[in-house]
């Protein structure tokens, strides 16, 4: 790509009279510059047309040497050999490439596992083999476009991401109703990003229900699938990732995991690497603790004694398998003086280093499992008023402000603020953070964990908007609606998880 200089953001009347884009007020339908002169202002350029930019002209004249005339046309046939053609993207294409910039990062080469996980890193291998109409394509470049529109405030492309995803929604009714084309890794992976489109596209109720359907139908595609799916690194990748999504899903909804999750894990457990094995028996404590809660909320359980009883166990086996995770688990802290050190926006100057992106995004799972154990039994005594519990309280409160200090210690490695270099020094990544020029995959896992360590009763106002500020930049930069309408849920209101409104959850929690 040409680098012409950063864009001009003025009306057509104000960039082509060199007057300073700071004097165009950029308001429309005219600016005020040309409204005092008289002048017939188009308005300011839409962020979509300041984003992607025209440029055959410049390239004729780089790689041709001439300068194109007005007689020119579009179809003419170069004269020179040496001439080559710009073609300007599809709209599709440009969705697929924001898609895979923002949403798609490969593992720490510097990871201490033989295949260090990333995010969708399988994506890049699934698109090159499907062919051209497949499903996996359509959806891609869907959710690209949704992300794109929300990005660029593009309203028009917005419209045709939802095409797109009606395309999608038919191409894989028609793969899902053959023998072959179901149990196939590019209509998995399709099926997982159907959830991933209603995020970024909407982010609402409704859309949140969508992407809990979309989640529990991919889960049973794994199982139509069998135990033959786990042939190469590729399947096992998709499978970890959707895996961890159930977790998420249905510790939200207070409903059970499928005890079918743990069939599929001992399917999986022969192609994974020593050091994975240790995140199948936290699948074991992850559906213990969901059976649980359905059972107490089915119950309408509201005593503490009950509810202490049944989930400290839980939390126990937390702490025994945290205990014995391989050293490759382990996590580094640094702490920073620098008050302009990006580790400062989020909290206490204080991050952690992790030996590979997979493994931060299950440790945030385990803190919010913490979470939701705690968060249920502070408010199962502060409900009933009992005093006999005021040390559990207490122990309980303090779990919840760990937690969350450990999730916003994560911030800075999972939005890859600080990086080890190959010689395992740590590195600030160069750039303002907030740029959104840099791609920032990490958001995406890391919305819900922020949402919900935000929403914790224990959580300051202080900290609270700085969880806030970090969503609101994700979703600015990555084009993700949910993490927009998350930030916006903490500025305006100061309802936490167990107040019964669970707003994104869907039917929820509370135990009362």
């Amino acid at each position: 790509m040409v680098n012409t200089g950063k864009a001009s953001h003025g009306c057509a009347v104000c960039r082509q009279r060199k007057i300073k884009v700071r004097t165009c007020d950029l308001a429309r339908p005219a600016c005020s510059q040309c409204v005092k002169a008289g002048w017939d202002c188009p308005g300011p350029k839409h962020q979509a047309d300041v984003i992607f930019k025209d440029q055959t002209a410049l390239v004729k004249r780089k790689v041709g040497g001439g300068t194109p005339t007005n007689s020119e046309s579009e179809d003419s046939v170069p004269q020179s050999p040496g001439f080559i053609r710009a073609i300007s993207p599809s709209t599709s294409e440009r969705g697929t490439a924001f898609f895979m910039h923002q949403y798609v990062v490969s593992g720490r080469r510097n990871s201490r596992l033989s295949k260090p996980r990333g995010l969708h890193e399988y994506l890049p291998t699934l698109l090159r083999d499907e062919p051209i109409n497949g499903p996996l394509r359509t959806i891609v470049a869907a959710a690209g476009l949704a992300a794109l529109s929300n990005a660029g405030n593009a309203k028009i492309w917005a419209a045709e991401s939802y095409q797109l995803y009606n395309q999608a929604v038919r191409q894989l009714r028609h793969a899902l109703s053959g023998s072959v084309k179901v149990s196939s890794d590019e209509t998995l992976a399709a099926m997982m990003l159907m959830s991933t489109f209603e995020a970024i596209a909407s982010g609402d109720l409704d859309s949140m229900k969508f992407y809990g359907n979309h989640t529990m139908a991919a889960g049973r595609c794994i199982g139509l699938r069998g135990p033959a799916q786990f042939r190469n690194d590729t399947q096992l990748k998709m499978f970890l990732e959707l895996r961890r999504t159930i977790f998420m899903t249905c510790h939200q909804l207070q409903t059970n995991i499928p005890s079918a999750i743990q069939t599929w894990s001992s399917w999986a457990e022969p192609v994974q690497q020593p050091e994975e094995r240790c995140s199948n028996s936290f699948t074991e404590i992850n559906i213990r603790l969901s059976n649980i809660r359905a059972d107490l909320k089915q119950r309408d359980v509201t005593s503490p004694d009950i509810i202490i009883t049944e989930l400290l166990p839980i939390e126990e086996q937390l702490h025994s398998w945290k205990q014995n995770i391989p050293r490759a688990w382990q996590i580094e802290t640094f702490c920073t003086k620098d008050q302009n050190n990006v580790a400062t926006q989020v909290w206490r100057s204080r991050y952690y280093m992790y030996d590979d992106f997979w493994k931060a995004t299950v440790w945030n799972g385990f803190r919010s499992v913490r979470m939701v154990i705690h968060e249920a039994i502070i408010n199962a005594i502060i409900t009933s008023r009992a005093t006999k519990h005021q040390e559990q309280l207490q122990l309980s409160m303090a779990v919840l402000k760990e937690t969350v200090d450990d999730i916003c210690a994560s911030v800075p490695y999972l939005l890859d603020h600080v990086h080890k270099d190959e010689f395992g020094r740590i590195t600030q990544t160069t750039g303002d953070p907030r740029s959104g020029t840099i791609p920032r995959p990490g958001g995406w896992v890391l919305v819900w964990p922020l949402f919900q360590a935000a929403m914790v009763r224990t959580t300051p106002r202080s900290q609270r908007d700085c969880i806030a500020a970090v969503l609101r930049n994700i979703g600015l930069k990555m084009g993700l609606k949910l993490a927009i309408s998350m930030a916006e849920r903490l500025a305006k209101c100061d309802t936490i998880l167990a107040d019964g409104d669970t707003w994104l959850t869907g039917e929820f929690t509370t135990l009362h």
